[in-house]
């Protein structure tokens, strides 16, 4: 197979990506640089809180946080006295397409509601019976939050774990919304993600105890590249065949769920399980990088995989955040940083926290 070849830097990105027929420009698409903004500062601790800006600490309250940006409506004190208060319950399985519903009409009408509804139906830690929390008045749901339970085995110890999903109210109820806060951060002896934190949500995750992962990445050209036979295999039964362990469980939990894409690397004796999920940025497909169970192996075959998302999913570049790649960014890549990823716990370290069981794998958007 011919090697392409790609220029390091944005304009080669974007030569890449006009060489696989997308429509690259100033009037129909953004440059590269916005594609994949630069942040502001190198400094892990001062994180981009949205895709495509930088923002500063927050000197709001929580409650200000939480207020509707626009209000639909302005009401006086009297008149917000008078909007009914809601009822706060729990999220049963009987209540998943009613939510679904919700989600699609008041949060993102491009999903459609059979896809919200498929991405609530993950393996579920056993011990919690909902899947988050809602606020309903009559009939009506008017604010949801989902979450993803988990138990997982670290340090051979059994921890639990919550995901911190979709979270929608509209906006007349939005003062009700620390209620739904408070009931899932309530529990206890439970270690909480928000792997997909928008809008003011990272800064009122820092007022409620989150961290902030490390969002460093990198972006690899998808080129055409070649790979040895059976070294890359995204064939269901040879992953399952190569896996072994705690990788084979988190294979089997997930290689049904909507959003994840399963291979396997071989490299001498070793087997790397990867995940990743196809997504746009600004109109061009790329494939994020959810998972590496051996960073070694994905670093030394990265160029391989990126070859084979090319051919199967057509995609323009792979991004892949360091921590899948034992820490360093090879030579010759971009260097970006990605959406923010947050955790709470008293006792478990970055290191400690994956993308498993979260709505990442769950949610195509």
């Amino acid at each position: 197979m011919r090697r392409a070849v790609v220029k390091a830097g944005t304009a080669g990105l974007r030569a890449h990506a006009q060489m696989l027929g997308y429509v690259v420009g100033r009037q129909r698409c953004p440059s590269i640089r916005r594609f994949f903004p630069r942040p502001a500062t190198p400094n892990v601790t001062a994180p981009i809180h949205d895709i495509d800006q930088v923002t500063g600490p927050t000197t709001k309250t929580v409650e200000e946080l939480t207020a509707p940006d626009r209000p639909m409506v302005r009401r006086t004190p009297e008149e917000a006295a008078q909007v009914p208060t809601p009822v706060l319950r729990s999220i049963t399985a009987a209540d998943l397409d009613s939510v679904a519903r919700f989600f699609h009409v008041h949060h993102n009408s491009t999903l459609p509601v059979e896809v919200y509804r498929r991405s609530f139906v993950a393996p579920h830690d056993a011990r919690c019976a909902d899947h988050g929390v809602m606020l309903v008045h009559g009939e009506d749901v008017v604010g949801a939050y989902i979450a993803y339970y988990s138990g997982r085995t670290i340090d051979g110890r059994t921890e639990r774990f919550c995901n911190l999903a979709s979270w929608c109210v509209r906006p007349e109820y939005r003062r009700h919304s620390l209620r739904m806060v408070k009931a899932l951060l309530g529990q206890e002896g439970v270690h909480f993600t928000d792997l997909s934190p928008s809008g003011a949500v990272p800064a009122l995750n820092e007022r409620l105890g989150f961290a902030y992962l490390d969002d460093r990445a990198v972006v690899v050209p998808a080129v055409p590249w070649p790979w040895r036979p059976g070294s890359v295999s995204a064939d269901p039964d040879v992953i399952d065949d190569a896996l072994e362990g705690e990788d084979r469980r988190l294979y089997r939990d997930h290689r049904d769920a909507p959003a994840a894409h399963h291979l396997v690397l071989r490299d001498g004796g070793l087997a790397c399980h990867v995940v990743f999920r196809l997504e746009r940025r600004k109109r061009l497909p790329v494939a994020v990088v959810l998972h590496a169970s051996r960073p070694d192996v994905l670093r030394r075959m990265l160029r391989s995989v990126g070859g084979h998302a090319l051919s199967h999913h057509r995609v323009v570049a792979l991004l892949v955040e360091l921590r899948w790649l034992g820490g360093t960014a090879p030579a010759g890549v971009l260097r970006r940083r990605l959406q923010p990823k947050m955790f709470r716990s008293a006792t478990l370290g970055p290191g400690d926290i994956d993308y498993f069981y979260s709505e990442l794998f769950y949610l195509q958007w």
